[in-house]
C-alpha cells in the first residue's frame, strides 16, 4: 500500500496532491543520471562513476608478467566495492537506489558570497551550472521505454534556501524523443543499456551569499498520476570551506641565447579549470626568473657542465647504465643540484622567526615553486621531486618543467597534483588504482602500455572526488 514519500536524505518535500511513494509493482523501470556537458569539463568539481570504470567493456593492452592482455576489462583495478565507496561515502542515498546499483555523481560549485559574508568564495558559479540527464534503462531490459504510467520528472532540493534547481519538472516524453543511445555494459557477453540524453537539461545553482555546511542533495521522482518514485540523485559538496594554494613561477634559463615560453592562459586554467574542482583556487603570487649562466659559482658551473652533457654524459662515465638507470641518475642530480643551487641564489624563499632561509620541500614551506626550465631531458615532460623523510617518501613543494613541455597546461597542472600529495591513478599504492592511459583523470598518462604509440584518447582534466580532500589536506594549501 502507499505510503508517506521519505525525504530521502533531507531532499525538500513538495506540497502536491500525490505525496505517496510508488509500491513495488508501480516502480519505474530506469533510473536518472546527472552528467556532465563535455564542453564544461573542468569548470567546476564534478565525478561520476563512468561505465568504463565499473564494467568490462574497455579493450585493454596491458603488460602483466611478460604477457600482453588484449581484454574488455573494467578500468578500475580491484573489489568493486571499494569503488562504489567513492561516491556512495557521504551521499544520503536513499536504500531505494542503492538496491538498484545506483551511484551518485558529486558536483561542487563555489559560493558566490561577497567578501562581508565569507572572503573565500567566487563569482565563478554564480550562474550556476547546467547539467546534461540521462534516463537508463536497467539493464537487460529490451523493452520499449515509453512514457507510460510515468509522465514527468520532478527535481527537489534538500535545502531550496541555500540550493536550487530549474527547471523543477521535465516531460519524460521530451527525453524520450530525442532518441535511444544502446550503451555496452560487458564486451565479452555483449550485454547493452538503453540511455536517452538531454544535453543541459537541468540548472544547479547555489543561493548568493548562501554556504553549504553540510552535503546536500537534488533528488529526482518520476511522476504518475498516482504517486511518484525516487529515481535519481545528485549529490552537492559542502562549500563552507574553501582553500588557496599560492604558486611561485621561476623561468629558468642555461645559456644567455634561450629563452622560456609559457602558456599564455595558464592563470586562467589553474584558477578555473582545473583546482577549483576541489574547492581550491591556485593562483600565481609570484614571476620571476632564475638565470644560471648568469652565476659564476664552482657548483653552478659543474651543474650546467652535467646537464650540458645530458644522459649520454652520465652513460659514458658509467657504461654499465641502461638508458633508463641513466636518465633516473641524470633527473636525480638536477632535483639535488638545481634545488641547492636555487636555495642558496634564488629569490621569493620563506624564511622562519629567525629569518634563516626554509628549503623548498619543507613542510613548513607554504609555496609551491614552480620552475619552467630551458632544460632538456629526453621525453620526460616534467617531475614534482620530493624527499625522503624517515625512510618514507614524502611529495614536496616543487615542480620542474622541461623545455618541450613548457606550454603544457596538462602537464604542469599533473605535476602541482603530485607536489600536492597525488600519486598516478595506476600506482600500485594509489587509494584507488586504474589501468594507466584510458581516462580523463589528470593524474594519469598520455599513453597506455603493451601496443607501440599508443595514445590515451582522452584529454587529462578531471579530478576525481577521493583527490579533492588530499589536495585539500596538503601543507601547502591552506583555508580562507
Amino acid at each position: 500500500m502507499a505510503t508517506n514519500l521519505p525525504n530521502s536524505g533531507g531532499t525538500a518535500s513538495r506540497d502536491k496532491d500525490y505525496t505517496v511513494e510508488c509500491t513495488i509493482s508501480d516502480v519505474a523501470p530506469f533510473t536518472v543520471h546527472f552528467r556532465q556537458p563535455k564542453d564544461m569539463a573542468g569548470r567546476y568539481g564534478f565525478d561520476y562513476p563512468r561505465d568504463a570504470d565499473r564494467y568490462p567493456i574497455e579493450e585493454i593492452f596491458e603488460d602483466v608478467s611478460g604477457n600482453k592482455i588484449i581484454d574488455n576489462r573494467k578500468l578500475f583495478i580491484g573489489n568493486i566495492t571499494n569503488f562504489n565507496n567513492i561516491y556512495l561515502k557521504g551521499s544520503k542515498l536513499s536504500h531505494k537506489l542503492k538496491s538498484k546499483d545506483y551511484l551518485p555523481a558529486w558536483l561542487v560549485l563555489f559560493p558566490h558570497t561577497t567578501s562581508a559574508v565569507y572572503k573565500g568564495g567566487s563569482d565563478m558559479h554564480s550562474l550556476g551550472v547546467k547539467l546534461d540527464l540521462e534516463i537508463q534503462q536497467l539493464i537487460g531490459d529490451k523493452s520499449s521505454l515509453s512514457a507510460g504510467k510515468f509522465k514527468t520528472l520532478e527535481f527537489a532540493s534538500s535545502n531550496p534556501n541555500k540550493l536550487t534547481v530549474y527547471p523543477e519538472t521535465i516531460s519524460i516524453a521530451k527525453i524520450l524523443n530525442k532518441g535511444v543511445t544502446e550503451t555496452i555494459v560487458d564486451g565479452k557477453k555483449g550485454t547493452t543499456r538503453n540511455d536517452y540524453i538531454s544535453k543541459k537539461a537541468i540548472l544547479i545553482k547555489g543561493v548568493k551569499n548562501q554556504l553549504l555546511t553540510q552535503n546536500e542533495s537534488i533528488a529526482v521522482y518520476a511522476v504518475s498520476d498516482k504517486c511518484k518514485a525516487l529515481v535519481g540523485e545528485l549529490m552537492v559538496h559542502k562549500n563552507n570551506v574553501t582553500y588557496k594554494a599560492d604558486l611561485v613561477f621561476v623561468d629558468v634559463t642555461s645559456s644567455s641565447n634561450s629563452n622560456v615560453n609559457s602558456a599564455s592562459d595558464i592563470e586562467y586554467y589553474l584558477k578555473f579549470l582545473s583546482f577549483n574542482q576541489a574547492l581550491i583556487r591556485a593562483e600565481k603570487v609570484v614571476q620571476s626568473t632564475f638565470k644560471l649562466h648568469l652565476i659564476s659559482q664552482p657548483k653552478v658551473l659543474s651543474f650546467l657542465a652535467t646537464y650540458r652533457a645530458g644522459v649520454a654524459g652520465i652513460q659514458k662515465k658509467d657504461p654499465s647504465l641502461n638508458a633508463r638507470d641513466a636518465l633516473n641518475k641524470f633527473l636525480d642530480i638536477i632535483k639535488k643540484e638545481f634545488i641547492d643551487i636555487y636555495e642558496s641564489y634564488g629569490k621569493h624563499i620563506h624564511t622562519d622567526a629567525n629569518g634563516n632561509r626554509i628549503k623548498l620541500n619543507d613542510a613548513k614551506n607554504p609555496k609551491t615553486f614552480i620552475f619552467n626550465t630551458d632544460l632538456e631531458a629526453g621525453r620526460i615532460n616534467g617531475f614534482a621531486p620530493g624527499d625522503v623523510v624517515g625512510g618514507k617518501f614524502q611529495w614536496g613543494n616543487i615542480i620542474i618543467i622541461f623545455k618541450q613541455a613548457n606550454t603544457n597546461k596538462d602537464t604542469l597542472v599533473h605535476e602541482i597534483g603530485h607536489s600536492l600529495t597525488l600519486r598516478h591513478v595506476f600506482d600500485s599504492k594509489a587509494p584507488y588504482r586504474f589501468y594507466q592511459g584510458y581516462s580523463n583523470k589528470v593524474m594519469d598518462y598520455t599513453w597506455y602500455r603493451g601496443k607501440r604509440n599508443a595514445k590515451n584518447k582522452n584529454k587529462r582534466i578531471l579530478f576525481p572526488r577521493y583527490q579533492w580532500y588530499k589536495m585539500q589536506n596538503d601543507t601547502s594549501t591552506y583555508k580562507l
